[in-house]
Parts: C-alpha cells; structure tokens; sequence
C-alpha cells in the first residue's frame, strides 16, 4: 500500500530526484497543493511556516528526505508523527490511512467509532492514542479502561460514576469515564469481555449521546470519541450469545486491524532501534532477535530488549546477553534446555564480575544488587574460587 507524502514549500525541489529512488517504503510525493487529499505524512523544513493539520501529520526535517538515507528519513518521521514504529508492511500503512481517517474532523462531525482488533501485544492502544492526538480532540483528556478487569457492577460505577449514597460505601460522588473524558477520547480495551450487565448501558450511551451516574436521575450530555479494543473474535462472540450484536456494530464503524509481529518481521530492526534508544545493538544480535517468534508480538519484544540491554551492561557480553534472553547461544546451535542456559548465563556474570572486583565478595554483592551470603553460595555452586572479604 503506498503511502502519500507531501514536501512542503522549498522541499518540493526534491520531488524529481524522489520520484525515481528506489525505497523499501512505498511513497507517492507530492508538492504542496499537489495532493486532492489528506497526506500520511507531511514533511517541512523548521524555517517555514506551520502547515495546516488538516494537510496531514506534519514533521519537521532539518533536510530534504532526498539527502541520504530516504527510507531511514521516512521511518523516523513516521515515528514522530504516529507515536509508534510504523514499518514498511501493507497492513501497518493501513493502519496508518485508518488512523488519519478516525482522526479527520469530518469523523467527529459524524460521531464516528472504532473498532482496534489484533492479538494480544500488537500495540492497539498505541493507535487509539495515535487517532486521539491526531485529531481536534489531543487537548482533551484520554481515558482508557479494561473492560475485562472489572466485574458488572465495578464496571458500571467506573464508566458511569455513581452519587453519594448510590450503594453501600458511596460515600461521595464520583465521577466516572465517560465524564472524566469529557469532549476527548474513551478507550475501552478488551472490549469483548465487557460484563453483560454494562453492555445495555453502553449501548443506550452511544445512541442517545447521554448517561446517567448510578443512583442518579439527571442525564448528562456525551461528547467524546468511543475507541474499543480486543484481542478476541467480537463476531464469535455474537454468535455465542455473549456479546450483544446492535452494540458491536455500533462500536465497530470502522474497524483497524493490527497485524502481529510474525506478520511485519522486517520491522524487527527498526523496533529494536527504536526500544535501544542511544544504546546499539550489534547486528548478529538483531539477527537473533529476528529469528525468534514472538507470540507476545512487539509489546514482548520490546520486554527482551530492555532485558537484554541490563544483562549486556551487567556483563559487558552481548552474547552471553542474547543467549539469555534468546533462549539460545548464536554460536552454538547445539541444544540446551532451559536451565543448562540459565546456568552458563550466571557462571558468565559470575566469572566477569569476579575479575573485575577482584574477588571481592562486598563489592561482588553490591554490583549485583545481593547479599553476601548469595554471593557464596553462587560461588561454590559454580565452583568459582578466589572470594575475598
């Protein structure tokens, strides 16, 4: 799916050297004006004059996307623009079309909702924020629940509110999500196991644009955008008789599908880039990381490289970092179980910091954050010798 993106004022000089680069992102240019419609990025130098939100997510450059490395250009402005890694599959530029379309003035006009599907870990509330701060609401509040951590009567009380003396222990009023949220965003993740008490509710809510706080018989007005999220099958639900068929296609106008990491693995790099932060990872660890199925998709990924960047400064040994978190040494294809690696990561901590404090068990216990007696019992466990103090 190619992208449309749009060089404003005296980045458009560039569009013919652009035109016929060959890049790993598909891009349609444009020059300012050029486009009948709302690009997915808009591009400007920080010396111009602030181009119109409408014209589409703008990012300021300090050089033409036509000087250097375009496609690494295009991603970092993709980045700062969608506030997630956006990569160089179809399916995650549509989702990227979606987001300009829930974000667009004309869909607050019409009340429009939205429906984010995908597994669990793909990064769904990322793009429910993406369309919050991309459209005319990001000065309001945004307001995410979890539907599935609340039982009916918890959950009515938590989207709602309730009044003093509702039940027992209202003590005061409260304010619930659906007020809190006023003229921004309520997100309702794990919409598909929204308690069957609360779905009526929810249902009146959207179609009459107003709620009631529980205990209360004053009606009151609701403005904000409806986001939902789940990571399971709503039409299976419906026809399970568990979730409520008017509700799920009033939730679902529109509906983005976030594809799984296993899907968008050529992303991989950009997502370990963009987790490292200042830090570099070598690339036969990327490599590593590349290789490795992550059935808990990039919120998982993102887990094993903050992990992997502590062991690595622990031990000063990206290998044995990667062996840990990998589940298996890069140089050694031979099998191990779970413990054997576990037990040669520890031996190699163990031996480093031994030699970098001299055998000094205090030292040791600090730089390893336990006591000294762990610190023993490691050492004769591993048959590490030479502990002083």
């Amino acid at each position: 799916m190619v992208l449309h993106v749009t060089l404003s004022g005296k980045l458009g000089a560039s569009l013919d050297a652009l035109a016929t680069r060959a890049l790993r992102t598909p891009v349609e240019w444009h020059a300012d004006g050029e486009a009948r419609r709302a690009a997915d990025l808009v591009l400007q130098l920080p010396d111009e004059s602030h181009v119109d939100a409408s014209a589409g997510p703008v990012v300021v450059v300090t050089k033409s996307p036509a000087d250097g490395d375009t496609d690494q250009v295009l991603q970092a402005a993709l980045r700062t623009a969608y506030g997630f890694v956006v990569g160089y599959s179809d399916s995650m530029h549509a989702v990227c079309k979606w987001i300009r379309a829930l974000a667009h003035p004309m869909a607050e006009g019409l009340n429009m909702r939205g429906l984010i599907v995908g597994e669990t870990g793909v990064g769904k509330e990322l793009v429910a924020r993406a369309i919050h701060q991309l459209s005319r609401r990001s000065s309001e509040p945004f307001v995410a629940m979890n539907c599935a951590s609340l039982p009916g009567e918890l959950a009515t009380s938590e989207i709602f509110g309730h009044v003093r003396g509702a039940f027992t222990g209202a003590v005061s009023h409260r304010r619930g999500a659906a007020e809190t949220a006023g003229r921004g965003t309520l997100f309702l993740d794990e919409i598909g196991d929204m308690a069957a008490l609360v779905q009526p509710l929810l249902l009146r809510m959207l179609e009459a644009r107003s709620f009631q706080a529980v205990g209360s018989d004053q009606a009151q007005r609701f403005s904000a955008q409806v986001l939902a999220a789940t990571n399971r099958s709503i039409a299976d639900a419906v026809g399970g008789g568990h979730f409520r068929a008017d509700l799920y296609f009033r939730l679902a106008q529109v509906t983005i599908s976030v594809p799984p990491l296993r899907e968008r693995a050529d992303d991989i790099p950009l997502l370990v880039e963009d987790f490292a932060g200042a830090r570099r990872v070598p690339t036969r660890v990327v490599d590593a990381l590349r290789r490795v199925e992550w059935p808990g998709n990039v919120r998982q990924l993102k887990s094993a490289v903050e992990r992997l960047l502590l062991l690595s400064e622990v031990t000063l040994d990206w290998d044995a970092a990667v062996a840990d978190v990998v589940g298996k040494e890069p140089r050694d294809e031979r099998g191990k179980t779970l413990a054997e690696l576990h037990d040669d990561f520890e031996r190699t901590v163990l031996t480093k910091v031994l030699a970098r404090c001299g055998g000094d068990t205090t030292r040791i216990a600090e730089e390893l954050g336990v006591t000294r007696r762990t610190v023993y019992n490691l050492l004769q466990r591993h048959r590490l010798g030479g502990a002083e103090g």
